[in-house]
């Protein structure tokens, strides 16, 4: 009891140096709380937003695509130039819509028309026996197909493709005089009629009066008019083709889905919005959307994973490919494999199974995405321990210094306490106490300061912002529709600091280590004491 009041006492009679050393500690072991706790709350953000293939169920997206060089705005002949012949080919031919348009099927000149145009742009389509040869090699645990593309509404008047003449139907008289014969003329028509008799065939041609109607014919001229001028107004979106058997694997899976429900395989009139289109167009869940002159009912909203490959309206994939007139192809291959450890392994076999095709793992899309999530993260990584660790350091280097500062001023004090009979053992074990109280004290304050540091941060609603760009690519931004379509995606996440029991303890344990340290550095020193030198300071 009797050093327990000792030791009370010696803390209350240097309160400064015991407030003091206890601050230096709390300081230090509150910065590691909260570091922890932030950078707790930033894995856990980036966790959401930094994995988008692990959200729709995958580990591997495999495409198509060209890779069309950036050309000039709105020059075409550039970016086509800068292309392989075979890769002009597949792209004339995957977007032939867009270049061709054929009005006259439209109606008649003057009707008014409603219709989509789907084009893959730079993705091009492949035939969906590709799945079946991806799921059959090694390391595949599941294989879904789906189709992405640019979708184009257009509404406006039938043109007048073409103006029409008519000409011909009129009768047409010709008349001609006849100059009088010659003399010799006048002897040879005697001498025909001495010898025949005379008739008609007496007179030379000449003579003859010639008086001929006839009538031209009727003909229809059509001159096709170029271009055709019409109020034809467009409104491009993406449309994605989902195979609804999979509702857990694909562009977007049942985890996307925040109102309504998902597609199942046997409807064929029903989609998914993306919100952000559902909002632009206000949309809800039991809407009609009109697309190619038919009513489609929205069954649901979709929040797609940032960095992954959204669209505005989601289909089932057999629904889409026919309304785009691509029966049985798709542009998009989402790998699950059996194992994540495999996934390097994985893409090479899928790269040399599929010649031309791109694999993009879950660290590709992680790597397009920015922000302050991002930066904040790497900046926590960086620093954020490295400066909790640097208070601790501080904090018992400041510790030790007192403590040694404390029995150098207490010489004749541990001296005198010696001279009474205290062993060297209770001596050391005086101080070593001493600087353990005040480790727990400095260890206490400073885990409720971090705890309330942490509380404060996740209630002052902190947000934090991540984006991924989205391109509609170079040849749709020649005809004037990247515009449109290229965007950049984001996403706002609110930040928290979630407190884990073991940090607390952690941060309580590190200020008890650096009052201990602080207090063996003392205790050193103390032990060393003798008598004697207490003498010297009072003489």
């Amino acid at each position: 009891m009797f050093y327990l009041t000792y030791l009370h006492r010696e803390l209350r009679r240097r309160l400064g140096r015991t407030v003091l050393t206890v601050l230096g500690l709390a300081v230090g072991v509150s910065l590691v709380v909260v570091v922890s706790a932030l950078s707790a709350g930033l894995d856990k953000a980036q966790s959401k937003i930094l994995d988008p293939l692990a959200k729709v169920g995958t580990d591997l997206v495999v495409s198509r695509p060209i890779e069309v060089p950036l050309a000039g705005a709105g020059n075409t002949a550039a970016v086509v130039g800068g292309l392989a012949d075979s890769e002009v080919d597949s792209l004339v031919d995957e977007n032939q819509s867009l270049f061709q348009t054929d009005f006259s099927k439209l109606g008649p000149s003057g009707s008014t028309f409603e219709r989509e145009l789907f084009l893959p742009a730079t993705q091009l389509t492949f035939p969906d026996t590709q799945i079946a040869k991806i799921a059959g090699l090694d390391g595949v645990d599941e294989v879904a197909g789906a189709l992405s593309l640019l979708a184009v509404h257009q509404k406006g008047k039938v043109p007048t493709i073409e103006a029409t003449t008519q000409t011909g139907g009129k009768d047409v008289s010709v008349t001609k005089n006849i100059p009088p014969p010659t003399a010799a003329e006048w002897n040879a028509i005697g001498d025909c009629i001495s010898s025949s008799g005379g008739g008609p065939g007496c007179l030379p041609a000449r003579f003859k009066k010639l008086s001929a109607v006839f009538t031209t014919p009727r003909e229809v001229i059509k001159q096709v008019l170029n271009p055709p001028q019409t109020d034809l107004a467009t409104e491009p979106y993406t449309a994605a083709g989902v195979d609804a058997r999979r509702p857990e694997l694909g562009l977007i899976t049942k985890a996307q889905i925040t109102e309504g429900r998902f597609l199942t395989p046997s409807e064929t009139t029903a989609v998914v919005l993306g919100e952000g289109y559902a909002n632009r167009k206000n949309l809800k869940v039991g809407s009609n959307l009109a697309l190619d002159g038919k009513n489609y009912t929205i069954v649901g909203l979709a929040r797609p994973p940032l960095g992954g490959q959204s669209a505005d309206v989601y289909l089932p994939l057999t629904v889409l490919q026919n309304l785009s007139g691509r029966p049985d192809r798709v542009n998009t291959l989402l790998v699950r494999a059996d194992n994540a450890s495999d996934v390097p392994a994985l893409t090479k076999s899928i790269q040399r199974a599929f010649p031309g095709a791109s694999v993009t793992s879950a660290k590709d899309l992680a790597n397009s995405i920015s922000g302050s999530l991002v930066s904040a993260g790497t900046l926590a990584n960086r620093l954020g321990i490295a400066l909790g660790a640097l208070a601790i350091v501080a904090a018992v280097m400041i510790a030790v210094l007192l403590t040694l500062s404390s029995v150098a001023k207490r010489v004749r004090e541990l001296g005198t306490l010696a001279a009474l009979g205290w062993s060297r053992g209770t001596i050391v074990r005086q101080v070593l106490v001493e600087s353990f109280t005040q480790g727990a004290l400095g260890g206490l304050i400073g885990a409720a300061l971090g705890a309330i540091a942490a509380f404060a941060v996740t209630s002052s609603s902190v947000t934090l912002h991540a984006a991924a760009d989205t391109q509609a690519g170079p040849l749709t931004s020649s005809f004037g529709l990247g515009k449109v379509l290229s965007s950049k995606a984001s996403e706002t996440i609110l930040l928290t600091a979630p407190l884990k029991p073991t940090v607390l303890l952690l941060g309580v344990a590190l200020a008890v280590g650096g009052g201990l340290v602080a207090g063996g550095a003392g205790a050193l020193r103390a032990s060393r004491l003798r008598p004697a030198d207490a003498l010297r300071e009072l003489g």
